[in-house]
């Protein structure tokens, strides 16, 4: 698949938010999700790339979905990566009851 010329866009923090952007002007439509943590100086590049960002405190998804942003929510079930942790409901709620609902739920096996 040949990339077209450049096009100015929000410049994010990281160069792979560069890459993906890419793939949108190339005419990728279908959903693409973003499984690192991404950061809120990061939220207009993603946006504008249509990205699906997953997300799991409460201010990040609020700012997010305050631009229309899709999300997905981690759970951390103990290998400590990323997420909610499963057994914290007030901040499980807290990050459900701050936008719109997620697209998904995941997490990470308990143990590799």
């Amino acid at each position: 698949m040949a990339i077209p010329p450049q096009v100015a866009h929000a410049e994010p923090a990281r160069p792979y938010f560069r890459r993906l952007r890419e793939l949108r002007d190339a005419g990728l439509r279908r959903p693409i999700v973003v499984f690192t943590p991404a950061f809120p100086e990061e939220f207009a590049a993603a946006r504008e790339a249509d990205l699906t960002l997953c997300l799991s405190e409460p201010n990040h998804i609020a700012s997010w979905t305050a631009i229309g942003g899709r999300w997905q929510l981690p759970i951390d079930t103990g290998m400590h990566r990323t997420g909610v942790l499963w057994h914290d409901a007030e901040r499980l709620r807290l990050a459900l009851a701050a936008g719109s609902a997620p697209d998904g739920v995941f997490t990470h096996f308990h143990s590799a």
